[in-house]
């Protein structure tokens, strides 16, 4: 499991909620503002994870193309973001570019608060 984030602070954190768990098999990496920086990692995750954040993201399109790089095909990607920061049109508009990226809806799961839609990678 890789964890990627930019703020250190926020890997810190779940870094000790991590060994309060006793998970030990979690990569922590700290990307940069414009890149995740996972090159290494190309076709090695199977779920990943983005979550209350691509509007935080100066570039969401760079971002979708570098997850579809670290992600094996037929991997899954669940996308959230919450309804009280992100309008609808702005977030189908966020659905419509990880559709044209390599993935297709599997289902619109039900997130607290959140537009969600899970993903397999085609």
């Amino acid at each position: 499991m890789i964890a990627t984030d930019l703020q250190a602070k926020m890997l810190a954190g779940l870094k000790r909620r991590a060994a309060i768990a006793c998970r030990e098999n979690i990569i922590f990496h700290q990307c940069m503002e414009n890149s995740l920086c996972l090159e290494e990692r190309r076709q090695q995750a199977d779920f990943t994870l983005i979550f209350w954040m691509l509007h935080e993201v100066p570039d969401a399109p760079r971002l979708i193309r570098e997850v579809n790089e670290t992600m094996v095909p037929g991997g899954r990607l669940l996308f959230a973001e919450p309804w009280l920061h992100v309008s609808r049109a702005a977030y189908d508009r966020n659905v419509e570019t990880i559709e044209k990226t390599g993935f297709d809806v599997v289902c619109r799961p039900k997130i607290a608060f959140s537009f969600s839609t899970l993903f397999c990678k085609r």
